[in-house]
């Protein structure tokens, strides 16, 4: 069992922003002193519920300062970028973490999509091509493509990422017919603050289905978010935490 944090960076009242940063590049650090094996960070955009718009900037942050922990993001909101643009950033990432990279996909949420004036089928297809793309690009080799959401003439991904085939995919799964879905395509499944027997339905779904699949990659990976608050009782732990989460 591994264990790691998972950051939204929420603003705080009369906290100015540039502390709340600075104070979590320090946690992060510490984490790491700690033993803990990895660090994720959630993207979320125009709110204060989470400030981390361009999460990937934090694990550049993170990259030369650290030697153990490994990084990513729950979730890359994949809609919202160039895909090969994408691609490129991550090659860089897990070159400046010395292969230390997890990419966690996903589509967003809706409220995003209408504020970035993109309809649902938009939004979809920039997603599944997205990965298409993803995909192709860190084979290494120059190709074309031509989709609804996405087009690209003769083009290719550089740098590429130091691990191969290409870093660990994490998708954050939240109906009851993803987790099969993620077990398919071979990559690790996230899942969110969710029952806990909910996780574990989801987890015997996934580990079934790739048991029915020999040339998976990756390790089959499950993780997932759980909200923890440590006081000097169970009943403290309550009184104090529960209104916040």
């Amino acid at each position: 069992m591994r264990f790691g944090t998972f950051s939204y960076n929420q603003a705080r009242p009369r906290v100015p922003e540039k502390q709340a940063f600075e104070e979590l590049l320090e946690q992060i650090l510490l984490t790491e002193r700690l033993g803990f094996d990895e660090a994720w960070f959630a993207e979320h955009h125009h709110s204060d519920y989470g400030m981390l718009a361009s999460p990937n900037l934090m694990i550049a942050a993170l990259a030369r300062q650290t030697e153990r922990l490994r990084f990513g993001n729950l979730v890359s909101v994949l809609p919202l970028y160039d895909p090969m643009r994408f691609a490129e950033e991550c090659g860089m990432l897990d070159i400046l973490t010395n292969g230390r990279l997890n990419v966690g996909l996903g589509r967003g949420v809706p409220k995003d999509d209408m504020k970035h004036r993109l309809d649902r089928e938009t939004a979809q297809a920039r997603f599944e091509e997205g990965i298409e793309i993803l995909m192709r690009s860190w084979t290494g080799e120059t190709f074309s493509y031509a989709g609804k959401a996405w087009g690209y003439d003769e083009i290719s991904c550089r740098p590429l990422p130091l691990q191969k085939p290409h870093p660990p995919i994490y998708y954050g799964a939240t109906s009851p017919d993803s987790p099969a879905m993620v077990a398919r395509n071979g990559w690790n499944l996230a899942l969110s603050r969710q029952p806990l027997a909910n996780c574990a339905k989801a987890i015997a779904s996934y580990r079934e289905e790739r048991a029915k699949h020999s040339n998976l990659l990756g390790s089959g990976d499950a993780i997932m978010v759980r909200d923890i608050y440590v006081a000097e009782t169970d009943e403290q732990a309550w009184r104090e935490a529960a209104p916040q989460i």
